[in-house]
């Protein structure tokens, strides 16, 4: 526990800053929702401050990368009658359109681009976090501290200054959330770039009290098990064999136990593609093994139905934050697959007949096509 400010108090507000890296959970197994969940439990806060302005909140609207807030802060906020408080900053529309040229930046491309702004989110080996405090260690804390003080050449060093700027205003609310809470617990979700910041500011504020997150100590195996909910492992499965994430870092251990769960738990169609999917990408399978199975699945599949998760934000189109096809129903899903494997075993005649099933959906808008058009080749036909 730490004050710089003044002398402690039990009437001081206790805050804890758990800086997070969004939607890592989907990635790694010690850091998965249930661990949250659990660790939450043993915080038991007054109050959950989440990393969303306070006008996009009132209006149910986050950033469609943070899993962990939405997914799992807010229903567990909800579930156990904890207040929930805002605290991030964004520009105005005017500042937005001078730095960017646009007056949303939260608005997704039509097309989304590799190293482009709301690009597919995916995580490489080296940037999964492997236990729940590893952003308070020294060595990630001196890589942020790096970027922050390096300064870029003109305009290329407005991504720096509005991080500071940004993280000065997310404190200036976060100390303003403590101010109303004085004597209790007030637990921050942030990520993980802006935590050593907050702190550093926080601790000249008399009435607060930082605590570090791994005074709490990691949950325990039983109470991580008890808090795994069943939307957890629809949402592993999807962004890990779905998405993009598929072609890159995969604990494959992990999602073999997570759709052992689901087989266990609720078999039905969507488990039924994962189990083709982990069957492909672990070579347990071939092309046209796949396809049989996947063929077999298209008579029980009700036209309009779509994945229990797909972490669309935007109806309109038919990408995700981290799949080019997540709009598409489980109809459409599996002829998408189905062409996929036809393409790898030569097959371009019957790839390109399931790619016109698809475009002839009356279901998809010219929007939806023209993207479909646009993800195939890089994520159908060249993706494994």
């Amino acid at each position: 526990m730490s004050n710089l400010g003044g002398v402690k108090s039990n009437m001081n507000t206790k805050v804890i800053i758990l800086g997070v890296g969004h939607s890592n959970q989907l990635v790694s197994e010690s850091c998965q929702p249930a661990v949250y969940r659990a660790f939450f439990d043993q915080i038991k806060p007054n109050v959950i401050g989440i990393e969303r302005s306070p006008l996009e909140f009132e209006r149910d609207d986050f950033y469609e990368f943070t899993y962990e807030q939405q997914n799992i802060v807010i229903p567990y906020a909800k579930e156990n009658n904890i207040d929930i408080r805002p605290f991030d900053w964004l520009p105005s529309t005017d500042d937005q359109q001078l730095a960017w040229n646009t007056n949303d930046i939260d608005q997704s491309p039509i097309i989304r681009m590799e190293n482009s702004n709301k690009s597919f989110l995916y995580f490489q080996k080296k940037s999964t976090l492997e236990d729940l405090f590893d952003l308070e260690s020294e060595e990630v804390n001196q890589q942020i501290e790096n970027w922050k003080t390096t300064i870029m050449p003109g305009a290329n060093d407005f991504p720096r200054r509005l991080f500071l700027y940004r993280t000065f205003m997310q404190a200036m609310r976060i100390k303003h959330i403590a101010k109303g809470y004085i004597g209790k617990t007030v637990l921050i979700v942030v990520g993980h770039m802006h935590k050593r910041d907050i702190e550093s500011i926080l601790t000249e504020i008399s009435y607060i009290d930082v605590v570090q997150p791994s005074e709490y100590g990691i949950p325990t195996r039983e109470n991580v098990i008890s808090n795994i909910r069943n939307e957890d492992l629809y949402a592993v499965a999807s962004f890990n064999l779905l998405g993009v994430q598929s072609n890159h870092f995969v604990n494959w251990e992990w999602i073999r136990n997570v759709i052992q769960s689901l087989n266990e738990i609720q078999a039905d169609l969507e488990t039924e593609i994962f189990n083709i999917r982990f069957e492909l990408l672990t070579r347990k399978i071939k092309s046209e093994d796949a396809i049989s199975k996947y063929k077999n699945l298209l008579d029980n599949i009700e036209p309009n139905r779509k994945f229990k998760f797909n972490g669309v934000k935007d109806n309109s189109k038919i990408d995700s934050y981290y799949d080019p096809f997540g709009n598409l129903t489980v109809m459409n899903r599996v002829r998408l697959e189905i062409a996929r494997e036809y393409y790898k075993g030569g097959n371009i005649n019957e790839g390109e007949r399931f790619r016109k099933h698809i475009m002839e959906n009356d279901n998809l808008t010219q929007l939806q096509q023209l993207q479909l058009n646009a993800y195939w080749d890089d994520y159908v036909i060249n993706m494994y």
